[in-house]
């Protein structure tokens, strides 16, 4: 995604999404902070993905500094399901999520089924929802 230095050449045909999202302004209402991280998203949607999360519509007009770290987690995660991309890459998407919430978000990736990959130390969630995966151990890598 050109984020970090890197030697040869990458070449993709798709696109990417790559959360966690950056906030620039931790102080602007959480629907100015989604509007920045999926543009194209009608309000219906973003409602319909923050519903499937149980995060109350009510957090749209509060600013994003003001909600929990899992509530921000979740909305920022439901703005990602919005975007739509043809691969979604994931970096720790669990972080600040209770065990509730987590089978939601785990409910929700068997739903849509999207192209992804993602880093995640919770094994469980792994198992349920990765279709195959790739494990780092003393630098060295193995596929499972």
């Amino acid at each position: 995604m050109g984020m970090y230095e890197y030697q040869g050449k990458i070449e993709s045909s798709v696109e990417f999404d790559y959360f966690p999202y950056p906030v620039s302004d931790p102080e602007r209402l959480t629907f100015e902070v989604l509007e920045e991280v999926c543009p194209l998203a009608e309000e219906w949607e973003l409602l319909r993905e923050l519903s499937y999360l149980e995060v109350r519509e009510d957090v749209l007009w509060r600013p994003f500094s003001t909600l929990s770290r899992g509530e921000q987690t979740k909305v920022l995660l439901a703005g990602s399901l919005c975007r739509r991309a043809h691969l979604y890459v994931w970096d720790e998407p669990l972080n600040y999520i209770d065990l509730y919430s987590r089978m939601q978000i785990e409910n929700l990736i068997l739903e849509y089924k999207p192209s992804m990959i993602f880093v995640e130390h919770d094994q469980a969630f792994r198992e349920a929802v990765a279709t195959g995966s790739l494990k780092l151990e003393n630098n060295s890598p193995s596929c499972c």
